[in-house]
C-alpha cells in the first residue's frame, strides 16, 4: 500500500487487523529496501579507496623500517611518513631496497630544490635508491621531514617496477632553510613487491616519534 493509499486515522478510530497488518507489511518492505540500497552503496564505496595495511610509530630509535609480507590484493601501495634522523647534520637521506635485493639493480632520477636553487641528477646501477630525506639532529628543534612513496602496480609482474618518492624537510628558519626532493626509482625487476626496507644513508637512526603508514589503494 503506497503512502497515499493509507487511510487517515483519527483518535478513537479502530483499524481492522487487515488494515493494521497491511500498513506494517508495506512500511517494513519500504524500510528494508532502503536498508538494502544503503548497504549496497556502502559496499561500493568500501570496494574503492585507500586502506591502512600496517603502521609503525616509533617509541624508540630504529636503524631500519621494514614492511614485509605485504598483501598482493591491491592495485597500488602508498607509504606516508613523518620523522627525523638522529645523525649530527641538518638533514639526511634515506635508502630503500625492494624484496631484500641488494644487487646493483636500482636506477634513479632526482630533483632537489631549496630557495631558488634547483639541482638534478641521476644515479644508476647501485644496490639501493635514496628515496627520502628527513631533518636531522642539527636542524632546529622540532623540525622534521615528511613525504610519500608511491608503488604503482606493485603486484604486477609484466613491467620493471617504478617507485616515486616526494618529500619536504626543514633545516633552519629563513631562506634556504627548507627543501623539497623528488625521486623516481627504477628497479630492474618485474617481480611483485612483497617487502621493502628503509635505512639512513649515513650512520644514525630514525628517532622516536617518527611514523610510517602503509596503505593499499584499489
Amino acid at each position: 500500500m503506497a503512502s497515499s493509499e493509507i487511510p487517515s486515522v483519527s483518535t478513537g478510530d479502530l483499524w481492522t487487523a487487515a488494515n493494521h497488518n497491511t500498513y506494517l507489511r508495506d512500511n517494513f518492505i519500504d524500510h528494508e529496501t532502503r536498508i538494502v540500497t544503503a548497504e549496497s552503496d556502502i559496499n561500493g564505496l568500501q570496494a574503492h579507496g585507500m586502506f591502512l595495511i600496517s603502521e609503525q610509530i616509533l617509541s624508540d630509535v630504529a636503524a631500519a623500517i621494514t614492511f614485509s609480507s605485504i598483501p598482493q590484493t591491491y592495485r597500488n601501495l602508498k607509504l606516508v611518513y613523518n620523522g627525523r634522523f638522529s645523525i649530527g647534520a641538518t638533514y639526511n637521506t634515506g635508502r630503500i631496497t625492494l624484496n631484500s635485493d641488494a644487487g646493483n639493480n636500482y636506477d634513479s632520477q632526482v630533483i632537489y630544490a631549496t630557495n631558488a636553487a634547483i639541482t638534478t641528477g641521476d644515479v644508476f646501477g647501485i644496490g639501493y635508491a635514496e628515496i627520502m630525506s628527513l631533518s636531522a639532529a642539527n636542524a632546529i628543534s622540532g623540525a622534521s621531514g615528511a613525504g610519500e612513496i608511491l608503488f604503482p602496480n606493485y603486484s604486477g609482474t609484466t613491467f620493471h617496477k617504478v617507485v616515486i618518492g616526494t618529500c619536504s624537510y626543514k633545516m633552519a628558519e629563513g631562506d634556504g632553510g627548507y627543501a623539497i626532493r623528488n625521486v623516481t626509482l627504477f628497479w630492474r625487476s618485474a617481480a611483485a613487491i612483497n617487502r621493502f626496507d628503509l635505512t639512513p644513508s649515513s650512520s644514525g637512526n630514525f628517532v622516536a616519534g617518527s611514523i610510517f603508514s602503509l596503505y593499499g589503494i584499489i
